[in-house]
């Protein structure tokens, strides 16, 4: 109910007729939002579940729609302020967290759903920026800021696959990750999702140089290090080509 009467009275003094009489309003803003975030913090020692990281993310989100809407810097700059809460929140609890929850027919471990869905809040924030319009509302600190969404989300998926794959697959999977999201940066036209989806590939190839390969003979070490020249190859074939078109 805090929460909710928090947020009623900031869209309030946001209004037009408000505006004008309520000129430090964005900063009346910050000193309830402090002690919020304070309580969150305590139930986060005191209760650490499921529920708890699931309502912080969609904190985030709400905080970042609002400043949207409202073009209320303040409000994006907290969401971006939260995400450093959720992202030490994820590492310390609930990384290690292997409960299962029965959804539907499957069993889903407690890290995996946690994870997963926070990537995809972070790539959804992120992908909202792509919008030209929006674009230019933000601050250049914002635009900057703003791209961490897209490297938190990345570094959950490659901590998640660390956790949960074992051996050479691992070296696959973080492959077709790092193509996954270079797609996704051809397709919103977005650099940093380009930047982390090779920063993933290269990645995968380090391991697979240094890792995979150690224990297997000089033709295969051979036929591995072509195959892989060509996939890069093609890559930056592929990465060159839609450089000239943008």
């Amino acid at each position: 109910l805090s929460v909710v009467a928090f947020y009623s009275l900031g869209i309030i003094l946001r209004t037009k007729r408000l505006s004008r009489v309520c000129e430090d309003s964005e900063l009346g803003i910050l000193r309830p939002y402090y002690a919020i975030l304070g309580a969150a913090f305590f139930s986060l020692v005191k209760f650490p579940s499921f529920s708890m990281s699931f309502f912080w993310m969609l904190h985030m989100v709400v905080l970042f729609l609002l400043g949207i809407y409202f073009r209320s810097r303040v409000y994006r700059l907290l969401a971006a302020f939260v995400s450093v809460f959720i992202m030490f929140r994820l590492f310390i609890v609930d990384y290690s967290n292997h409960q299962y929850y029965p959804i539907f027919i499957f069993e889903i471990k407690h890290n995996v759903l946690v994870l997963v869905y926070a990537s995809i809040c972070f790539y959804f924030l992120r992908a909202i920026l792509t919008n030209r319009r929006l674009k230019s509302t933000l601050y250049d600190e914002e635009r900057r800021l703003s791209s961490m969404f897209v490297v938190f989300g990345t570094l959950l998926i490659v901590f998640l696959h660390i956790e949960e794959v074992v051996g050479r697959w691992l070296t696959c999977i973080w492959a077709l990750d790092g193509i996954s999201i270079l797609g996704v940066g051809f397709f919103l036209r977005d650099k940093v999702y380009r930047v982390c989806g090779l920063s993933v590939l290269s990645l995968a190839c380090l391991r697979l140089i240094f890792i995979d390969l150690s224990g297997v003979d000089t033709i295969y070490r051979i036929l591995a290090f072509i195959i892989l020249g060509m996939i890069f190859l093609i890559v930056s074939l592929v990465y060159s080509k839609f450089m000239k078109k943008e």
